[in-house]
């Protein structure tokens, strides 16, 4: 039995493969400059550790899987990629909302 995924028989448009291949490429340059331009040095029940330490790697790893999944044409893989991409970011903007309300009042 196999498990491993199985690459789609159906081929994205160019313009659409190319359009997530630049999301998924701007977040992984985001989030390694959000990393690299943000303060470290906090500890790891400080807030600011987790917002400048911890997101930043995780938006990277998904980017990172997303674009392999996209190259692989795993699909489905890729869809999952894209939703927790999108959820990551509204959980984030609500959670910032709450622990910074001032530097995050514009959100």
């Amino acid at each position: 039995m196999n498990v491993s995924p199985q690459a789609d028989q159906t081929e994205l448009p160019r313009w659409l493969r190319l359009t997530l291949e630049c999301v998924l490429v701007f977040h992984g340059v985001v989030a390694t400059g959000w990393m690299w331009l943000t303060p470290g040095g906090f500890s790891l029940v400080h807030a600011r550790f987790w917002m400048n330490r911890v997101w930043p790697l995780v938006l990277l790893a998904i980017a990172v899987f997303g674009v392999w999944a996209l190259a692989r044409r795993c699909y489905s893989t890729l869809k999952l990629t894209l939703l927790s991409l999108a959820t990551i970011w509204i959980s984030l903007s609500i959670s910032a909302r709450i622990v910074f309300p001032v530097s995050a009042s514009g959100l």
